[in-house]
């Protein structure tokens, strides 16, 4: 008899739950779906049947229906947790552009949020944007006419010609990426699915402006996109113009830098210079500040280090000075004809909640969004250079970091007065207020050293470079806990991934691009300097990464500064890396009866650890 009842209980239960799954369809199904409503703002496992539900609940609500509302409130919260289960269930490791599409999706990864341009309309913001890119004292005319003297002088080199052929242009015009269509509104298909078509029309109109030296009236109108650089935003000054230009500009443009702008400026003009190089980078640079501030600390108890901030640089660039600077290279005349013109007669216009502005000319700037805009600007700021001979300078585009050791023949407050009266001459503008001094000592001083600070810049204990914190002892503890944070954080958002149904393939993909990625940025750098203490927070960090299963095997760190090493120095040892000059080669005939090293460079000497630590000392010693 118990068993009978046993029996008839479990066939109940199952009978009321196929009955509650005939409803829950038939609710879903029936319901008419336009008495519901679903938002953009509505997170994305909200279904119609879940918002009727809603209602339903908040009516009961209204009228003091408590036990109906809970019931509801219930069945909501049940159906919401099984949609969440299923959301990520059809994500596949196979195809990563629809997993980051549904990835993207999702609310726990977070929305892209809209560029929140607020009240300000898109002739307000234009009209911002065009203020700073012109000048009071600018002069067509003499422009121009400087142009045209450095053409007929004998120290202008001879115009080149281009002859790209129509199957040249339709191998570009076939490998023209998913873009934005500029002011024209010729979409980037036209162009990929006609190539073979267009080809020979856009050839011949490419060579000709090459040729001539001249731009069509066309391509010199933007349209630009107010970006935040700040949020939230207080005002116009915390946006950033990004200009799109048209796309037939921007293949000519690549087109020019490539093969007759960046060919003609000579390499030790640009040896300091980080950013927009084949082998610069945000890494190249750090180890190259790192290195030379243990090479100084060699020979100095203290190394300052002072960090430039440009207000609008590359929308502030004069244009006639640019001309100047352009003639001192040994650049082809109808190229420099062509920058000047694709900079000159220029306008813009600024589109904002779907709304785009009036055409206003603007008189300067490198056009931000450009291919060649980077590069004029890496050119206009090549002629800096620090005045000490043992005073050293880095640029990673407009970020300036001046090297000024204690035994100098000119002090820091002579290069400070130096950099604003060149940034002066050049009408760049110095932003003081978020210009920053570390003073970097050598280990364990015997006594403390009296350093007199600089009136206009402020002197902090550690600050953010290029992405990486760097503190005063080299030691970056604090970029070894904003690490360890981010990447605790980023931990909790592939549990919730994990909770709505990504396999786990699909999660090692994500640990790689949201997590070890983190640690691998600029690893190179600041690796080899941490203490033992902030190696083992990062490799708890990668246990627990094994512990979830992001991983097949037990990550640490010093494995990954061995691969991040190895990479980069078979690199490095290539002579038109821009880190090569750090090496010297090996001239002594005495190690060639010793053991084969791993590379053919000389073994410099160093007495404190610290110096041992960087990435090039680190790898010569390594491997000899």
């Amino acid at each position: 008899m118990l068993k009978a009842i046993q029996f008839n209980t479990i066939a109940v239960s199952t009978a009321f739950d196929e009955f509650n799954r005939i409803i829950t369809y038939f609710l879903k199904t029936y319901i008419p779906q336009h008495t519901v409503c679903i938002k953009p703002k509505d997170p994305s496992f909200v279904t119609p049947f879940i918002k009727y539900l809603l209602r339903k609940r908040n009516l009961a609500m209204r009228r003091q229906q408590l036990d109906k509302a809970s019931a509801l409130t219930e069945k909501i919260n049940q159906l919401i947790a099984n949609q969440r289960k299923t959301m990520l269930s059809k994500a596949t490791s196979s195809n990563t552009k629809q997993l980051w599409s549904m990835i993207k999706k999702t609310d726990n990864w977070g929305k892209k949020h809209s560029t929140p341009v607020g009240s300000y309309s898109a002739n307000d913001l234009n009209t911002h944007f065009s203020k700073i890119a012109t000048d009071v004292d600018y002069c067509k005319d003499k422009i121009f006419s400087e142009l045209d003297q450095h053409i007929h002088s004998n120290s202008a080199v001879a115009a080149v010609e281009a002859d790209y052929s129509a199957d040249y242009i339709a191998v570009c015009l076939y490998n023209i990426r998913k873009t934005s269509s500029g002011p024209d509104g010729i979409p980037y298909w036209i162009l990929k699915d006609c190539a073979s078509l267009l080809s020979e029309v856009i050839a011949a109109l490419i060579n000709f402006s090459i040729n001539t030296g001249c731009v069509p009236t066309a391509w010199k109108h933007s349209l630009v996109t107010p970006v935040p650089k700040t949020q939230p935003v207080a005002s116009v000054a915390d946006f950033r113009p990004i200009s799109v230009t048209p796309i037939f500009s921007r293949i000519t443009e690549r087109l020019v830098t490539r093969d007759y702008f960046i060919p003609y400026i000579p390499r030790d003009c640009l040896l300091d210079q980080y950013a927009y190089k084949i082998t610069g980078s945000t890494t190249s640079m750090l180890i190259s500040l790192t290195d030379t501030v243990g090479r100084l600390l060699e020979s100095n108890q203290y190394v300052r280090c002072i960090m430039i901030d440009f207000s609008k640089a590359f929308d502030t660039v004069n244009h006639d000075i640019l001309l100047s600077k352009l003639k001192v290279f040994p650049i082809p005349v109808n190229i420099i004809k062509w920058i000047m013109s694709f900079l000159t007669n220029r306008s813009q216009s600024t589109k904002a909640n779907g709304v785009c502005s009036q055409a206003i000319y603007i008189t300067r700037s490198i056009v931000q969004g450009s291919a060649i805009g980077p590069y004029a600007f890496i050119t206009y700021v090549s002629d800096y250079k620090a005045l000490g001979h043992s005073n050293r300078t880095f640029k990673y585009a407009d970020d300036f970091t001046l090297l000024v050791p204690e035994n100098t023949d000119v002090s820091a407050e002579s290069e400070i007065a130096h950099i604003t009266s060149w940034s002066q001459s050049n009408k760049l503008n110095i932003n003081f207020n978020k210009c920053k001094e570390l003073i970097f000592h050598r280990p364990s001083p015997k006594h403390e050293i009296s350093i007199f600070t600089l009136s206009c810049i402020e002197r902090v204990g550690s600050a953010k470079l290029l992405g990486v914190f760097v503190d005063r002892a080299l030691s970056f503890h604090e970029h070894v806990e904003h690490i360890a944070k981010t990447c605790n954080q980023r931990f909790y958002l592939l549990q919730q991934m994990r909770k709505q149904g990504l396999n786990a393939e699909c999660l090692k993909i994500l640990f790689h691009s949201i997590v070890l990625s983190k640690i691998f940025y600029a690893l190179s750098a600041w690796g080899g300097y941490i203490s033992v203490e902030n190696e083992s927070r990062l490799n708890k960090v990668l246990r627990k990464a094994k512990r979830y299963g992001y991983t097949d095997s037990v990550l640490t760190l010093s494995k990954l500064l061995e691969q991040s090493d190895e990479q980069l120095f078979s690199r490095v040892v290539c002579s038109n890396h821009c880190l090569f000059h750090l090496l010297e080669k090996d001239k002594s005939l005495f190690h060639m009866s010793l053991r084969p090293r791993g590379h053919s460079f000389d073994l410099p000497r160093y007495q404190y650890n610290l110096t041992r630590k960087s990435f090039i000392y680190r790898n010569l010693y390594s491997n000899k």
